[in-house]
């Protein structure tokens, strides 16, 4: 398995030289001239005895010899060709006093002449890897470690590199440096460090063994290959597997590291977290971490003195019961003790949103090997998917025999994440049978919210079961009221119900209305309406006779009649309504106050007032379920005006059509009638 990839920072060494050399050239003719006087005349007596500047003035005839030759015979004599005593003027002396020295006799052969050794630097990039230098030429390179994994310089840096640079010289071309250049001296030392960037891989089986390699870079590849193992342990492989302190850290079990899905350092844990979205519930150990897990479901485990802020289990020796803690909305925070058994080193268990699968994770030291030799490593271990599942399996004996009436719904909906849906519905159910109705509504809201989460991809399935338990909820809680239900408490459990069962909300509502108290107000009713919807008809139990009062009072005015419909009251105070409307509209009021004195006025009268007339009365006729619900007094105005309209039929009917059998009336028409509608009598039967 692929613990990760890691970059290693390896050092190259800045080589500065000091570099002594010198050109060989072809000697001067003056030159050429006193080596061969030295060699072939100084024991000749005729010319042994004179001076160099008789030799040169009087027998070769070299105007100004100490000036032209002069030179010549201090470079000779600097140079190491020519031997002779010391004086203030070589010229001076006799040529019996000057002799070639063996050098120069070689050099006088070869018809060389060395020049004047000369000093100059040059710098070199020691490469440790490879054991080879080369020219340093400008670069990015860093001159400290970009990596926290690097090989101390110490490790790598060279002895002495001057004979490497020596042979480096001979191939390279430098400004001093010709066909005739003599290196006579090379001095080297480091004068610098520069960092070169290595990505290395480490693997390690199930036993804990361990394998380094560097796939981007063969000679790195090929020195970890060769190297010391102490030295690759403690310069790469140590900073790596040790960066953690191992205070605290438990031994994980070498069947935890032969049973891992998956192996990281536990530097890189962090790096391998599963998204928390994706997560249904957390399980810690390390209380450190709770605040990265904040509004998550969350349990951690851990001994007597942790705490824990966050949906949270905590798990103690010192308080064996689950004990539920304050949690922010939309969350669970228990803590509990450890269930016993549990593998050394268990640093996390999740279960996964998508499959409901657990997943658990271990940190701590464990044992691995590195060429033969056992180390401890600070590990993160994935475990296998059996691993995984025997870890939740006894999380989840030890909740659902510790969850109890003390535990909120939330805490109850956690058992959805190992039984059915259903089973969870059912236990919940068993919990609220005899509790009063505002109280299982509101544990309801938190239940449902909770089995939601808890169960993301399968509502569909459960919310049948949810209902049908709601509906029996319902029906046990009414039967038991001693006393009806008041319109707020009533018009709330709707709300919570619209909430819960959206599309379902109309089962409950003809159940609560029959066991509700009548309502007193407009502003009541309107609540009520938008707790039941619009479609839903009102029982006439729930009309006081305070509210009709209100509405008798009104629908002979003008003001707006607020029914909040439909139910059987609204009908007949809206006909009602139309038809006084129409009465004043076909009749007119005048009309109406003129009958109560016996006089007939018809000058606002139309062609359909008779059949207002009739429609108001037959309206009055229907109000006979409103007149038993409220007193006579309520209805005064009505009656009052349908007085009214009873006195003008009664003089109509004198005065313009007396009664006659049934079927027959008289009709009178005035000319403008006739005039208006000349097929009038035609139409008539």
């Amino acid at each position: 398995m692929k613990l990760g990839s890691f970059a290693v920072s390896v050092p190259q060494y800045k080589i500065e030289t000091q570099v002594i050399y010198q050109t060989i050239r072809t000697p001067t003719v003056f030159e050429r001239m006193l080596m061969r006087l030295c060699k072939s005349y100084r024991k000749t007596p005729e010319i042994a005895q004179l001076t160099l500047v008789q030799i040169f003035e009087q027998q070769l005839g070299v105007t100004s010899a100490s000036a032209l030759v002069g030179p010549c015979v201090e470079d000779l004599i600097y140079l190491g060709v020519l031997a002779c005593p010391a004086s203030e003027n070589y010229m001076s002396l006799r040529l019996a006093d000057i002799s070639l020295t063996p050098e120069g006799l070689n050099f006088l052969a070869r018809e060389r002449l060395p020049g004047r050794q000369q000093q100059t630097k040059v710098q070199h990039l020691f490469l440790p890897l490879s054991n080879t230098v080369q020219p340093l030429r400008a670069s990015n390179l860093p001159g400290t470690p970009t990596s926290t994994v690097f090989i101390s310089k110490d490790v790598l840096e060279p002895q002495d590199c001057s004979a490497w640079i020596r042979q480096e010289l001979e191939k390279e071309r430098h400004p001093w440096k010709t066909a005739n250049t003599e290196i006579h001296s090379v001095q080297s030392s480091v004068a610098g460090v520069v960092w070169e960037q290595h990505q290395i891989t480490i693997e390690c089986d199930g036993s804990g063994v361990l394998s380094v390699k560097a796939p981007g870079s063969a000679s790195f590849e090929q020195w970890l290959q060769m190297a010391a193992a102490d030295i690759v342990w403690q310069h790469i492989l140590q900073p790596i597997l040790t960066s953690e302190p191992a205070a605290n850290w438990p031994r994980l079990s070498d069947e935890s590291i032969r049973h891992a899905r998956e192996i990281a350092p536990l530097s890189r844990a962090a790096d391998s977290t599963t998204d928390p979205s994706a997560t249904l519930l957390h399980v810690l150990t390390n209380d450190a971490e709770k605040d990265n897990y904040f509004g998550e479901n969350l349990i951690l485990l851990h001994g007597k003195k942790s705490s824990i802020l966050g949906m949270t289990i905590l798990l103690r020796n010192a308080e064996p019961e689950i004990r539920q803690l304050d949690s922010k909305k939309g969350s669970l925070w228990l803590e509990m003790t450890v269930p016993e058994g549990l593998p050394a080193g268990l640093a996390t268990l999740r279960i996964l949103k998508k499959d409901g699968a657990p997943q658990a994770h271990f940190s701590g030291w464990g044992n691995v090997f590195w060429r033969g030799q056992a180390q401890r490593a600070a590990l993160s271990l994935t475990a296998d998917s059996t691993i995984s599942a025997e870890i939740w399996q006894r999380l989840q004996a030890e909740l659902q025999s510790g969850l109890n009436a003390t535990h909120s719904a939330t805490a109850h909906a956690l058992t959805s994440l190992w039984l059915t849906p259903q089973e969870t519905i059912t236990h919940w159910q068993s919990r609220n049978e005899v509790r009063p109705v505002a109280e299982w509504l509101a544990d309801a809201s938190e239940f449902a919210a909770a089995l939601e989460r808890y169960t993301p991809h399968s509502r569909a399935q459960w919310q049948p079961y949810w209902l049908n338990a709601l509906k029996a909820l319902m029906m046990a809680g009414v039967t038991r009221l001693q006393t009806p239900i008041q319109p707020d408490e009533a018009i709330h459990y709707l709300t919570v119900l619209n909430q819960l069962v959206p599309d379902h909300s109309s089962d409950f509502s003809a159940l609560l209305l029959d066991h509700c108290s009548p309502l007193t107000d407009v502003a009541s009713l309107e609540q009520l309406r938008k707790a039941v919807g619009p479609t839903s008809v009102l029982p006439n139990s729930l009309f006081s006779s305070t509210l009709l009062q209100i509405w008798l009072a009104e629908v002979l005015t003008d003001a707006p009649l607020t029914l909040h419909e439909p139910h059987a009251f609204a009908q007949s105070l809206t006909t009602l309504r139309n038809a006084q409307q129409d009465v004043l509209r076909n009749v007119g009021m005048k009309s109406l106050t003129d009958a109560a004195t016996g006089n007939l006025s018809l000058k606002s009268v139309k062609t359909s007032a008779l059949t207002s007339v009739t429609q108001w009365q037959n309206a009055v006729a229907a109000l006979g379920t409103l007149r038993a619900a409220v007193t006579s007094a309520s209805f005064s105005r009505i009656d009052a005006f349908d007085t009214q309209v009873q006195a003008w039929r009664e003089l109509v009917t004198q005065k313009l059509a007396h009664p006659e059998a049934p079927g027959k009336r008289f009709v009178i028409f005035d000319t403008s009638a006739l005039i208006e509608y000349p097929n009038l009598p035609s139409c008539l039967q």
